[in-house]
């Protein structure tokens, strides 16, 4: 495998884990408001309920924190990729933008 083929692979991943720790971020995120909406629905004030509502949230900031760390290791290679010369297919940065269109349309996007 050459250094680009080895970049492109890397690069193709990376997206792949980004896009993939967003959607855990979001589905979790959903999780939480579908718990305190039932507490509230059913003015719900157990200890157990509580407890799941904390695990969810914590939950969510270690999502958050991994996703972090993930977008640091984007920083690095990326310095790395320089300093080898290699050249990340644009078609690698496609899907992306496929995102960004496929938005919902009541939302507007922020560049």
């Amino acid at each position: 495998m050459t250094k680009q083929e080895c970049a492109e692979q890397i690069a193709g991943q990376l997206h792949v884990t980004e896009r993939k720790m967003n959607k855990a971020a979001a589905e979790a995120s959903k999780l939480l408001i579908a718990l305190v909406e039932a507490q509230a629905e059913f003015d719900s004030r157990d200890i157990e309920g509580e407890h799941a509502i904390t695990q969810v949230s914590a939950a969510i900031e270690a999502v958050t924190e991994a996703r972090k760390a993930v977008i640091a290791a984007h920083h690095s290679l990326a310095s790395i990729k320089e300093r080898h010369g290699v050249e990340v297919a644009a078609t690698l940065i496609e899907p992306r933008a496929q995102i960004v269109e496929e938005a919902p349309r009541h939302l507007r996007v922020v560049r």
